[in-house]
């Protein structure tokens, strides 16, 4: 349990950024969208369109409607939509528990109809939920409305619902796909919440917690969280959170209108010590460490919520750099850590002693892209973008594991050396101290998302396990690893065919 659940008495995390569906509140626009919702799918209408900006709550409605559908629809979260269609329809399957009798379209759809002409049989009902359907190609939009062909003379088989961001509407407008719209009947928008509302969401998130929002937030408090959130339910959870982190630092109870003016905004983030400065003498001096990492993390999601930055990373916190009076001079490390040796089971801890792996031989030593200064403003996320052309967690994690100076991702200080590697194949493939190889295939912030490409990934053939690697003492990344293998070459070969079957995450050099 975190130090400021503690202090103000939550048994969970109130605010956790998360989609939970325990956590849903019914606002007028969330609940007029869930019941236009579960009336399209209950009737068997087929298309649904749910539009709404980042962080509004589009994938805890769809997790929250999935949850109130009960066990006669079968339903389908498909979190990252922006994949080859062929890969859709292979991931409906395997959720649906379907086999899969050939790898073609004509082939797929055929088992998929026969599937959900069983469950009309039975009186059951199929839902697809594509959330992120703005990153969806206008080629996959038209190939998706395949999927509302499926019916009969009376009832559309498939429901499907798609929801993102309102870009998707003007996707839909394209003359290319005219016709997919003609089929959605369904159309709803989630708007940005009242004053009222967001009041009465932070009241309702604290209650659930053990707690309510007068005794946490002094009344300014609260209305300068709603004031600065303009009603999207994302930055209120950031907000709070910052504001609950920077409570806890002054020993606060209720936490004041101060605490959330130093963290409303990235540029009031200061270091440790000037932030101590601000506490007057009287209070109790408890700014730890861990306390900062999170205020930094957090207030950097925000900067980036607030300043447009795009929704698929305003879900996580980024990291950003930190500027310090005084910094310890970098130190280059003889060793370079790696992989970890074996990794544990799916969905368990890999022990401390599986974190690094031996340091590559001569032939296959890592090769550094580039050295370079961190600048202000610039973080683990930015870097990968710079370097590797995108923000890919798994760049993220090979630059920490060159980097060990690095103990938080969180927290990267300006003028820090960081060593940048290039993400070669021979890099990816590890052999441990018992002479067996595994391929390093992803690493992803989600438990869920890691298992869910985990299971992608398996259709290779080969054995595929999730490995938890903690990156700090508050965040913990998980690490899609394949095989064994019995050689070296067998590996780059399997990487290799990821690549074509278009399995990969990322992109490397060969």
């Amino acid at each position: 349990m975190t130090d400021y659940r503690q202090h103000y008495g939550f048994s969970i995390d109130p605010f956790d950024i998360e989609p939970d569906p325990e956590f849903f509140f019914p606002s007028e626009s969330h609940s007029e969208a869930l019941a236009a919702l579960l009336y399209g799918i209950n009737h068997r209408k087929g298309f649904a369109l749910v539009l709404g900006d980042a962080g509004i709550g589009k994938t805890t409605l769809i997790r929250r409607a999935m949850r109130e559908l009960g066990p006669k629809v079968r339903s389908v979260f498909i979190p990252q939509s922006g994949i080859p269609y062929e890969q859709l329809l292979k991931d409906i399957l395997l959720k649906l528990s379907v086999p899969q009798r050939g790898d073609t379209k004509g082939a797929m759809l055929h088992d998929l109809y026969g599937y959900l002409i069983r469950c009309l049989e039975q009186d059951e009902n199929a839902a697809i939920f594509l959330d992120e359907a703005h990153d969806i190609s206008l080629e996959v939009i038209e190939e998706v409305r395949l999927l509302a062909n499926l019916e009969t003379s009376k009832s559309k088989l498939l429901q499907l619902v798609l929801a993102g961001r309102p870009e998707l509407m003007e996707k839909l407008r394209s003359d290319v796909i005219r016709q997919i719209k003609q089929r959605i009947v369904i159309s709803c928008r989630i708007e940005a919440m009242t004053d009222a509302e967001s009041r009465q969401y932070i009241d309702h998130r604290l209650r659930i917690a053990g707690s309510s929002g007068a005794a946490v937030f002094t009344e300014k408090a609260l209305s300068m969280i709603c004031r600065l959130a303009k009603g999207n339910p994302l930055a209120l959870n950031i907000l709070c959170r910052n504001a609950l982190e920077a409570g806890y630092a002054l020993s606060e109870k209720p936490v004041s209108a101060a605490a959330v003016k130093m963290v409303q905004h990235e540029k009031d983030l200061m270091p440790g010590e000037a932030v101590r400065k601000r506490i007057s003498a009287g209070r109790h001096r408890r700014l730890r460490n861990t306390a900062l990492a999170c205020l930094i993390g957090a207030g950097a999601a925000l900067a980036g919520f607030l300043l447009g930055t795009d929704g698929a990373k305003r879900i996580f916190p980024q990291p950003r750099s930190l500027e310090l009076a005084e910094q310890k001079p970098f130190k280059e490390e003889g060793k370079t850590p790696a992989l970890p040796r074996e990794a544990a089971p799916t969905e368990k801890e890999s022990p401390a002693d599986l974190s690094v792996l031996p340091r590559p031989s001569p032939q296959e030593e890592i090769h550094i892209k580039n050295i370079v200064a961190v600048k202000k403003g610039e973080n683990l996320h930015v870097l990968s973008q710079q370097y590797y052309g995108e923000p890919n967690t798994m760049f993220m994690d090979r630059i920490l594991e060159l980097n060990p100076d690095i103990t938080d991702p969180n927290v990267i200080l300006v003028g820090q050396k960081i060593r940048i590697p290039e993400i070669t194949a021979s890099l990816l493939v590890i052999e441990s101290s018992r002479g067996i190889f595994k391929v390093h295939i992803g690493t992803f912030l989600n438990r869920e998302v890691a298992l869910q490409y985990g299971d992608r990934a398996a259709q290779s053939g080969k054995d595929v396990e999730v490995v938890s690697r903690k990156v700090s003492q508050t965040e913990t990344w998980y690490r899609v690893l394949a095989g064994p293998f019995a050689g070296r070459e067998e590996g780059l070969d399997f990487l290799d065919d990821l690549t074509k079957k278009e399995l990969l995450p990322f992109s490397y050099s060969r």
